[in-house]
């Protein structure tokens, strides 16, 4: 996994839900001659122009589902119905996608809270401060503050991790540093100062989550999941108290899928779209012929939460 990671669902056969490409560049792509099935593709802003230049080279008789990676995101956590979905280390070069330019004018990942509401209509807000490359920073900032002996045993536990220079920020180091506050601050032995600073951390998420929740429409009940997340462990009790309290109305699951399950998913729920558009009287096959590409449309998202999934 490299910064800036693109998931892509493509769905070669028609009901097809398994996954047959993630990839991070259009050289990953398979060969657009290969394609002869309908595709589902979302993409990242940055990634936008390669994956253009390879939905131009598909066969003309490819009908092509495209969707905001946001709604990929999406339906693949939830399968079509209302949720809110949290990720910690969303790459993007737009802020609409979910980037920070901080500090200076280098290129962070964010914390990145999606809401789909049952009108079908998505809502983004992104955050700085929860990211993981933020609790790296923090982490290293705490190094410093913190008095004996925790510094030793800190400094021998967490300096591998923090020796990556600043300015190029990596997700897999964040993500495994995220995880060895997780144990540092875990018993036995749990250390004081990782507890609070994963505190702090549940405390900024819990912000995000509720900045954006304050702006949708939610029916009460609607789950909530965090995305690359931790299945256990102090950070995630620490959100899951600050949920509680603040977010009562929301319960978490994990969630089902990724951005690229979301973005197969969806071309299913076009195609029953389509099967339910043939039941009309005087409707012809070759009305429901689709080629090119096609939005994914709030039709979709309807009969992709009413299916079960395989």
């Amino acid at each position: 996994m490299e910064n800036g990671l693109t998931l892509t669902g493509i769905a070669l056969r028609p009901g097809d839900t398994r996954v047959w490409w993630k990839g991070v560049s259009a050289s990953q792509l398979p060969p657009p001659a290969e394609v002869q099935s309908d595709v589902g593709v979302a993409a990242t802003h940055e990634r936008e122009a390669e994956l253009t230049q390879w939905l131009a080279a598909l066969p003309a008789e490819v009908a092509v589902w495209r969707c905001s990676w946001n709604d990929a995101a999406l339906a693949g956590a939830f399968s079509g119905q209302p949720g809110v979905l949290l990720l910690t280390d969303h790459w993007g070069v737009d802020l609409r996608e979910g980037c920070s330019q901080v500090p200076g004018d280098q290129l962070f990942p964010n914390a990145l809270a999606l809401a789909r509401e049952p009108a079908h209509r998505t809502v983004p807000w992104t955050s700085w401060e929860g990211s993981d490359e933020w609790l790296a920073r923090e982490a290293a900032a705490m190094l410093g503050e913190v008095s004996e002996p925790s510094r030793s045993r800190l400094t021998r536990e967490l300096s591998a991790l923090l020796a990556q220079p600043e300015s190029s920020p990596d997700r897999h180091r964040a993500l495994n540093l995220r995880n060895r506050l997780d144990a540092l601050a875990d018993y036995p032995g749990p250390d004081p100062a990782c507890l609070e600073l994963l505190a702090r951390c549940a405390r900024r998420l819990s912000d995000l989550l509720r900045r954006l929740t304050g702006r949708c429409r939610l029916p009460a009940g609607s789950p909530w999941a965090w995305s690359g997340g931790p299945v256990e462990g102090p950070l995630l009790q620490a959100l899951l108290k600050e949920t509680e309290r603040y977010l009562p109305q929301f319960r978490p699951i994990l969630p089902e899928g990724d951005a690229a399950r979301g973005a197969a998913s969806l071309v299913q729920g076009a195609r029953a779209e389509l099967q339910r558009q043939a039941l009309r009287p005087g409707v012809s096959p070759a009305d429901l012929q689709r080629q090119g590409v096609q939005p994914v449309t709030a039709d979709a998202w309807r009969q992709l939460s009413r299916l079960k999934l395989r």
